[in-house]
């Protein structure tokens, strides 16, 4: 029988209990890959001088993400925290960059 104590499992008979780890419940590692990806591509094109299509690009990845967390909800690829928490930073980091680009001239 396995029981969950402070954040330990206990292995009864056997004498062991090791840190619990949730992999189950955090995203996938494919979606990651995607992220950081756009992430990279967003890096060659700020250093390339590009700097408007280097935040757009974070933004609209991030907007996403939140989308996805929010419209998938516990079946989603995408996991950090809860729901709420990530959809608002996803969505909100997103929408903040999309304005700041709006409002503070930036390179091309």
């Amino acid at each position: 029988m396995i029981t969950i104590v402070a954040g330990k499992r206990d292995m009864k008979g056997l004498g062991m209990s090791h840190p619990y780890v949730s992999e189950d419940h955090e995203g996938k590692p494919w979606f990651e890959w995607i992220v950081a990806v756009v992430v990279i591509i967003a890096t060659v094109l700020a250093v390339a001088g590009y700097t408007k299509a280097a935040t757009a690009a974070i933004a609209v990845t991030a907007i996403v993400t939140g989308l996805v967390r929010l419209v998938l909800r516990e079946r989603s690829p995408w996991k950090v925290r809860s729901v709420v928490f990530d959809a608002f930073m996803g969505v909100g980091l997103g929408a903040g960059l999309l304005i700041l680009l709006t409002i503070v001239p930036v390179g091309n």
